[in-house]
């Protein structure tokens, strides 16, 4: 049996350590086989465009914080599979470069020492890479994987008429569902909000049309800009299981007093 674990909005350095400390020893229990890291794994503080605290972190600083990130999986001794796939703060990195200093835009070209895929040893430490906003497709399963640009609550929705497929994005922090019909008639939605997290919601993949929103694994508290602010966000992540009896797919909230 193959069981994949899908993660995505982690913002190294600023994820809920205690909350990955949980989830790596669920993944041990659980034998996930495939892990997929659905973008913004890593925060790229250092060179965002927004305002920005210069003694809170060095891009160095936050560079090798992801490297012992990714190194701590290697507990989970089921892994046979890992990817990475770039989301939007990965992409930080180059448009920093190229706004900033374009004559060194070779240093975030794909083959260049500032691509995510050299900056974090990504070949080195067996994960796949795949580029922001190229689909990622499951092996043997028709569902994909996108970091994904949208937020609001159609986006589950949107997702199936765009890519016509089942899947899954992150980007928005939230978990959502979005059932359909293979005739692609929506049957049924559910989200998290207002502080309310999902409970385990379990789909079988095999017979329906599937949009999940994954979730985040940050630690909001690190969350500068978000002082004072209630925000609609939900921490968790996105389990599938291979079975006789089917394809199953479960929205798993992760919040550190569930685990």
């Amino acid at each position: 049996m193959y069981r994949t674990l899908i993660l995505s909005d982690i913002h190294v350095p600023y994820h809920d350590k205690k909350a990955h400390a949980k989830v790596l020893a669920f993944a041990q229990d659980m034998g996930i086989t495939d892990l997929y890291l659905n973008g913004d794994t890593s925060d790229q503080y250092a060179v965002s465009r927004f305002n920005r605290d210069p003694e809170r972190s060095t891009f160095k600083k936050e560079a090798a914080c992801v490297r012992d990130y990714l190194d701590s999986w290697e507990c989970v001794q089921s892994l046979e599979r890992k990817t990475w796939t770039d989301g939007n703060h990965e992409v930080r990195v180059s448009r920093y470069v190229k706004k900033n200093a374009p004559e060194l835009g070779f240093l975030v070209e794909p083959d260049g020492p500032l691509y995510s895929n050299a900056l974090y040893g990504l070949t080195e430490r067996g994960f796949d890479y795949y580029p922001y906003m190229v689909k990622c497709q499951l092996p043997n399963l028709p569902f994909i994987l996108v970091h994904g640009e949208a937020y609001g609550l159609r986006v589950g929705v949107n997702s199936l008429k765009r890519f016509g497929s089942s899947g899954s994005s992150g980007h928005s922090h939230r978990q959502s569902l979005v059932v359909a019909s293979k005739g692609g008639g929506e049957l049924w939605s559910c989200k998290g909000g207002d502080g309310l997290h999902l409970p385990s919601i379990t789909i079988d993949l095999s017979k329906y049309l599937v949009w999940l929103e994954s979730g985040h694994m940050c630690d909001v508290k690190q969350a500068d800009y978000l002082v004072g602010e209630n925000v609609n966000w939900q921490q968790g992540g996105i389990v599938i299981e291979y079975e006789k009896r089917g394809t199953m797919a479960t929205i798993t909230p992760f919040r550190t007093e569930d685990l």
